[in-house]
């Protein structure tokens, strides 16, 4: 009985004794319990945004024993929580935009009082620019608004910033913005009126990043159509007719309203204004027996467009030859003219001055051609009676006291049989001295003088006065303009008394009674074809 209850109590007692050593070796594992610290994700990889392929930001579960922090990281790499204490922690992990290569990262997290860390890694992708631009073709009628079943707007749907930019020179289109961000964007514009008669069209460029695209505005021109008989037409016609009420039927048709501004005074025009669309218009032209015309009718829109169309009557009388502006009918230099000395260039005229009358003066004997005979092939003299030419060096002289001619261009004009053309003839004339001289052009046939006395005579054409006696004397270049001229037309040049007077010489100056004076010099003498309609 003792022994079993010092069984008992010796079982009591080591039983007490085990308890006791028990719980006191509890609480030395608490304090050696080995630290705990694991991350459930250590790998990311990220887009150049900084977020997944999915569009999404990452995450790592971070379970720890003890606190915690970021002890290292690269500076682009961002987490949402970068220290904590005991537990289990949900971070995110973002990086800035990449804008250069492929890069990768680190980020170190440091159990407090540990050595132990957890090492995450964070590749991210390089940045590859995307970028749209439609539509490619915008298409513009003439008032600037969009064509049918169109828009003045393009989209750009880009991953980058962008820019509009236009070509230079591009004053006709003004976006609605020429910058922005990335994203999707409709961008708006307006477009001037074309003025320009003429289809036109510009390529606006929007560039992001490296990349470029393009959307081109094609702009219409088009502001009236003129047809005769369902033909297009750019010039009316009428013929020549003797009967009044020439009338011709067009169809104008305009973008919008427009009115007749301007019109020859021979030309009707019924109706004088129209709406958009098609109008009928009727066009009257007064009988013509003149030279064939041509004027111009002139339209005008609301916003002011103008059409300019050529009007055209015939006539029964001949077209023009089909010599080019400045074809020279006739040229004479007068350098077959020999014999006599240059008068002109000397000091006041002075010696040597001869002159040799080309009737009288042996020429073959002294060694010359015979002038005479030349001057014969050439010209006709209208009072040869008189014997007033004289041969100088290289040109002619005319008249003497109290008698005077003119001279005619003995060959007809090489102008083309049944054809006309407008004619410059000019030549050059020096007076002799002070002389109180003019010089006239006179034609004969066919053709009409402009701004003359009379269609047949021009104005007189006085030549510089040699007053100046230190100096030698002055060629004047002299111009009369001939319209309609034909081969039958007869050109006369002489001292402007002796035409007005008949043809017939003036023996004394009118205002004083004595002897007349009307010497005169002539050089280079030219008939050239001038635009002739």
């Amino acid at each position: 009985m003792k022994l079993h209850k010092n069984l008992i109590f010796a079982s009591a007692l080591a039983l007490a004794s085990g308890l006791g050593l028990a719980l006191t070796g509890c609480n030395d594992d608490d304090e050696k319990i080995p630290a705990y610290f694991k991350a459930d994700n250590r790998e990311f990889t990220l887009e150049y945004d900084g977020l997944t392929d999915k569009g999404e930001e990452p995450s790592l579960t971070l379970n720890t024993s003890g606190s915690w922090k970021v002890s290292q990281k690269d500076e682009w790499i961002h987490l949402s929580r970068e220290s904590g204490t005991r537990g289990s922690h949900k971070i995110f992990v973002t990086a800035d935009e990449n804008t250069g290569d492929p890069r990768t990262g680190f980020v170190e997290i440091k159990l407090s009082g540990s050595s132990k860390t957890e090492l995450l890694a964070v590749s991210q992708n390089k940045k590859v620019g995307t970028l749209a631009v439609s539509p490619a073709l915008i298409s513009v009628t003439t008032l600037g608004n969009a064509a049918e079943g169109e828009t003045l707007a393009f989209t750009i749907d880009t991953n980058s910033d962008w820019t509009v930019s236009l070509p230079d020179g591009c004053d006709w289109i003004t976006p609605s913005k020429t910058s922005g961000q990335a994203g999707k964007e409709k961008i708006s514009f307006t477009a001037a009126l074309n003025q320009t008669g003429a289809e036109r069209e510009a390529r606006i460029t929007v560039t992001a990043g490296a990349l470029s695209r393009y959307t081109t505005v094609r702009q219409d021109g088009t502001v009236f159509s003129v047809s005769e008989n369902g033909k297009p037409i750019s010039k009316l016609t009428f013929a020549a007719s003797n009967a009044a009420g020439l009338s011709s039927e067009l169809t104008v048709g305009c973008i919008e309203s427009w009115t007749l501004t301007a019109k020859p005074q021979w030309l009707t025009v019924t109706p004088s204004s129209g709406d958009a669309g098609e109008t009928k218009v009727t066009l009257t032209a007064e009988v013509n027996t003149e030279a064939a015309r041509e004027d111009y009718i002139t339209i005008t829109t609301a916003h002011g467009l103008v059409l300019t169309a050529p009007v055209l009557q015939l006539s029964d009388r001949p077209e023009p030859d089909s010599k080019a502006v400045g074809f020279v009918y006739y040229n004479d230099d007068f350098s077959w003219v020999k014999g006599g000395a240059d008068q002109v260039s000397n000091i006041n005229g002075g010696a040597p001055n001869d002159a040799r009358n080309i009737y009288t003066w042996d020429f073959k004997t002294n060694g010359f051609d015979d002038v005479l005979a030349l001057f014969n092939q050439k010209y006709t003299d209208y009072n040869a009676s008189a014997k007033v030419i004289y041969a100088m060096d290289g040109y002619l002289k005319f008249n003497k006291g109290g008698a005077q001619t003119a001279i005619a261009i003995k060959d007809a004009l090489p102008i083309e049989g049944g054809h006309y053309a407008n004619v410059d003839v000019t030549f050059r004339a020096a007076k002799n001295g002070t002389d109180p001289m003019t010089v006239s052009v006179v034609i004969e046939g066919d053709g009409e003088i402009v701004d003359g006395v009379s269609a047949t005579q021009s104005k007189e054409l006085e030549p510089f006065n040699n007053s100046d006696k230190t100096i030698p004397w002055t060629w004047t270049d002299m111009k009369v303009t001939v319209k309609g001229a034909t081969a039958n037309t007869r050109i006369i040049i002489g001292a402007t008394p002796f035409i007005n007077n008949g043809f017939k010489s003036v023996a004394t100056y009118p205002d004083n009674g004595k002897t007349s004076y009307y010497r005169w010099f002539m050089d280079d003498l030219k008939v050239t074809r001038i635009e002739t309609k």
